[in-house]
């Protein structure tokens, strides 16, 4: 079986398969064949069910991929006209969120899902603007979001909740 094939065998959207394979992806390594599929079985078409998994794998044994694929797909499938903040990497340190965020970037193009990335690199103006928009212009009683996923560092996502007007974990 074709690899496009096997990825959409187990409920990949051909768009994320294909992405997969344009990255050099063939098949998925040992924790990635365990966990993708059971989280991809709980997602229902109309919402995303979150599912607890505890894993533990060596340094570069592809867990980051999965979770990487399942939130994608959930996403995709119940990607609504609306940008809102609906999921959360939170990562320990600045170079393995840039590195987590790099892999979704790669992994969702064609998607239609806006990743952003908060971790101080860039003044936090930078970020306000990158995460929520232009907050002069936007009525904030519901908070507002220009991202879909975003990946970040503890302490980065502390000042946002403190310091940036409208950003919100409601959706």
């Amino acid at each position: 079986m074709d690899p496009i094939s096997k990825f959409k065998s187990i409920g990949l959207s051909e768009r994320l398969a294909n992405n997969l394979v344009f990255h050099g992806f063939e098949s998925f390594f040992e924790i990635q064949n365990l966990v993708i599929p059971k989280l991809l079985q709980n997602n229902s078409k109309r919402c995303i069910q979150p599912r607890h998994i505890c894993a533990s794998a060596p340094t570069g044994s592809g867990k980051t991929l999965a979770y990487v694929v399942p939130l994608l797909q959930a996403l995709q499938r119940n990607h609504f006209a609306e940008v809102r903040l609906k999921a959360i990497v939170i990562l320990p340190t600045r170079e393995l969120a840039i590195q987590v965020y790099d892999v979704f970037i790669q992994l969702s193009k064609g998607l239609n899902i806006s990743i952003g990335i908060a971790t101080g690199q860039v003044s936090i103006d930078q970020e306000r603007e990158s995460l929520v928009g232009d907050v002069n212009s936007m009525d904030l009683g519901f908070g507002c979001s220009a991202v879909d996923i975003l990946v970040c560092t503890p302490g980065r996502l502390q000042d946002h909740l403190l310091l940036t007007p409208g950003f919100t974990l409601e959706h």
